[in-house]
């Protein structure tokens, strides 16, 4: 059940990752610029649940706020081998330039 879960819970992550990859090959941007970018809104919520985390309260209300900061710092390392992963499905895509010969002569 936990593997049918996970693997559920992996899908839409996969997705999004392939379809960001895509993107990035077909507006010919660098793969490791795009990974910065998501990393930096990765810190940025880091640094949020960071700041979310209660030492008073409920058992509850602490185990959640700290889960809440683990997760979201476990997923900078998650998205690295989401993107590495999403070479293999992405390797098949070129690029073909849109760019016609022009009718006027150089002068």
């Amino acid at each position: 059940m936990a593997a049918l879960l996970i693997f559920k819970l992996f899908i839409p992550f996969m997705l999004v990752i392939c379809t960001f990859s895509a993107i990035a090959k077909l507006i010919q941007v660098t793969r490791s610029g795009c990974y910065f970018l998501v990393i930096l809104f990765s810190d940025v919520m880091t640094i949020h649940f960071f700041f979310l985390v209660k030492n008073k309260g409920s058992w509850m209300e602490i185990g959640n706020s700290i889960s809440h900061f683990g997760i979201v710092s476990a997923q900078v390392v998650f998205v690295l081998l989401l993107f590495a992963l999403t070479d293999i499905y992405t390797k098949d895509i070129q690029v073909m330039s849109n760019r016609r010969p022009s009718s006027r002569k150089a002068v």
